[in-house]
C-alpha cells in the first residue's frame, strides 16, 4: 500500500505541473517515510518528475519500486516505472520495469519486462519492445528460462516493416534442448505476403 501511495503521488505531481504556467519555474520536493518524490519543470516548458520507495512487506520481503515521467518543452514525453522485490530467508525475487517515450514528432516506443527466480533455483524473464516511427516499425517479444541444472529454454521473435517498400522481416531464436544453444531463423515478405530475398545488411 506504501508503495503504491508514492507512485500516486508521482502521478499527482505530474497533474500539477503540466497545469501550470508555462513560464514558471518550480521545484518540489517531497519525503515520507517509504521514499521521496521531486518535481521540476523550468521556464521553458519542460517538466519532470520522479520518485522511489522501499517497503517491507508482512511476509518479510522487501519491495522497491521508481518511476518518473519526463516532458520536453518541444512536445515529446517520456515515463518509466519499475518494482522489485526480494525475500532473503527464501531467496525469490521478481521484478518488473516498464517505460514509454513519445517524440515531439509522433514517433513511439515502449517495452516491459518481467523478471522472476528463486536462488540456486533459476530464473525466468520475459519482455517485449515495439517501435513506431515515419520510416517504419518494429516489434519484439522475448521468453528466456535458465533451470537449476544450468540448461536454457525459450525464445524470441522480431518482427520489422519499412514504411516505404512495405516489406517485413520476421526473425526467432530458439534455444535446442539437444545443445542448449541458440538457433537462429529469419524470412521476408513483401506488402502483399509474398516471400522475397531479406538485405544482407
Amino acid at each position: 500500500m506504501k508503495t503504491i501511495r508514492i507512485m500516486s503521488a508521482v502521478a499527482a505531481m505530474s497533474a500539477v505541473l503540466a497545469a501550470g504556467a508555462a513560464d514558471a519555474q518550480v521545484r518540489v520536493k517531497a519525503r515520507g517515510s517509504n521514499g521521496t518524490v521531486t518535481a521540476t519543470k523550468n521556464a521553458a516548458g519542460g517538466a519532470a518528475v520522479r520518485g522511489r520507495g522501499r517497503v517491507q512487506n508482512d511476509d518479510g520481503s522487501t519491495t522497491v519500486a521508481s518511476g518518473g515521467a519526463r516532458r520536453t518543452a518541444q512536445g515529446g514525453r517520456a515515463a518509466r516505472a519499475g518494482t522489485a522485490t526480494y525475500d532473503e530467508a527464501t531467496g525469490a525475487y521478481s521484478a518488473q520495469r516498464g517505460a514509454a517515450v513519445q517524440t515531439a514528432t509522433g514517433a513511439t516506443a515502449n517495452r516491459q519486462s518481467s523478471t522472476s527466480g528463486t536462488r540456486g533455483e533459476g530464473w525466468n524473464r520475459s519482455g517485449s519492445a515495439s517501435a513506431s516511427g515515419e520510416r517504419g516499425s518494429a516489434a519484439t517479444s522475448s521468453d528466456f528460462s535458465r533451470n537449476a541444472d544450468g540448461s536454457w529454454s525459450g525464445g524470441s521473435e522480431t518482427s520489422v516493416t519499412g514504411n516505404a517498400s512495405g516489406n517485413t522481416y520476421n526473425g526467432a531464436t530458439t534455444i535446442d534442448p539437444d545443445t542448449g544453444k541458440p538457433v537462429h531463423s529469419h524470412s521476408c515478405s513483401n506488402a502483399n505476403g509474398e516471400p522475397v530475398a531479406c538485405p544482407t545488411r
